[in-house]
């Protein structure tokens, strides 16, 4: 640049008739470089890392990145968990978490009160029609919400005690 100043792009940007663009979402790094002047010195973050923050790092825990491109991909709903494994390279990283668990706080933690979770998804299910658990945390099926009748817990509590005597007599 002869009597201007010249700015050089920025790091993961490359010029492009004049102007500065993003490298592209599949290789959106130039590796801290600036002033690159071709999509050919853009680079993939490399499978389990992604673009964060400027810069290629391991995917943070219930996220992978197949390719290395600019995002990691949340961890599906039905398995939402890399139970803690940062730079996760495929989805199969992503766990369930045990029922009566959902992904609170990123981690896989006993449903509240009032919830339940049958198969470790990753949000735990509200109690329906106002029916509670009472107190009951890690619900692992709707049954575990009640109405609050006496009759509806007598009858659980019946059923428990049938299990419990068939289990007494099996072990006698």
């Amino acid at each position: 640049c002869e009597n201007k100043q010249c700015n050089l792009c920025p790091s993961n940007t490359y010029s492009k008739n004049g102007m500065c663009v993003n490298c592209p979402e599949y290789k959106p790094s130039t590796a801290g470089h600036v002033g690159r002047s071709s999509v050919d010195m853009c680079f993939s973050c490399g499978a389990g890392n992604g673009l964060i923050n400027g810069k290629c790092q391991a995917c943070p825990s219930n996220t992978y990145n197949v390719y290395g491109s600019k995002k990691c991909t949340p961890c599906p709903d039905n398995k939402p968990s890399t139970f803690g494994k940062r730079g996760a390279n495929h989805v199969t990283y992503c766990k369930p978490c045990k029922p009566g668990y959902g992904l609170i706080g990123g981690k896989c933690q006993e449903c509240p009160e009032n919830t339940y979770n049958p198969d470790g998804r990753k949000t735990c299910i509200k109690c329906p029609n106002g029916k509670l658990t009472y107190g009951y945390k890690g619900a692992k099926s709707i049954d575990s919400c009640n109405t609050g009748k006496v009759d509806d817990v007598l009858k659980k509590l019946d059923a428990a005690k049938e299990i419990h005597n068939d289990i007494a007599i099996k072990n006698s």
